[in-house]
């Protein structure tokens, strides 16, 4: 279970992310 918790988080972070800063540019105030 543990590890469940752990490696879904990090496929999250490694699919999710690039796909959305890949389709949502970053704003400029930031």
């Amino acid at each position: 279970m543990k590890k469940l918790l752990v490696i879904i988080p990090l496929l999250f972070v490694l699919y999710g992310c690039p796909s959305l800063v890949d389709e949502i540019p970053p704003d400029p105030g930031t």
